[in-house]
C-alpha cells in the first residue's frame, strides 16, 4: 500500500486513489503527522483538532473518528491505550 498526503490540496491518497475525509478527519491526520513520532495525549489532540476544552467522551470521539480514518486509510497511527495517539510514519 503506497500513502501519500498532499497538505496544499488536502488530499490523501492510497494506491494513487483519492480518500475523502471530513474537515474533522483531516484535521486529525493532519495534527498528527504534524507530531510524528512524539505520544500526544487525547486531551491535548481535543484541544487542538476540535478547538475546545475535553470534556467526559472526548477520547471516544477521537477514537471513532480514527476508527473511520483506518477504514479509509489504512494511516500509521497508534493507539497508545489510555493515554493517546502516535504517528508512526
Amino acid at each position: 500500500m503506497t500513502l501519500e498526503i498532499r497538505p496544499a490540496a488536502r488530499l490523501v491518497m492510497v494506491d494513487g486513489v483519492p480518500v475523502q475525509l471530513t474537515v474533522r478527519q483531516w484535521d486529525l491526520v493532519t495534527f498528527l503527522q504534524a507530531e510524528a513520532g512524539r505520544a500526544v495525549p487525547y486531551e491535548k489532540i481535543y484541544r487542538e483538532v476540535w478547538h475546545q476544552e475535553p470534556l467526559a467522551g472526548a477520547a471516544a470521539t477521537i477514537k471513532v473518528t480514527l476508527w473511520r480514518i483506518r477504514q479509509l486509510t489504512g494511516l500509521p497511527i497508534t493507539t497508545l491505550w489510555g493515554f493517546g495517539l502516535r504517528w508512526d510514519g
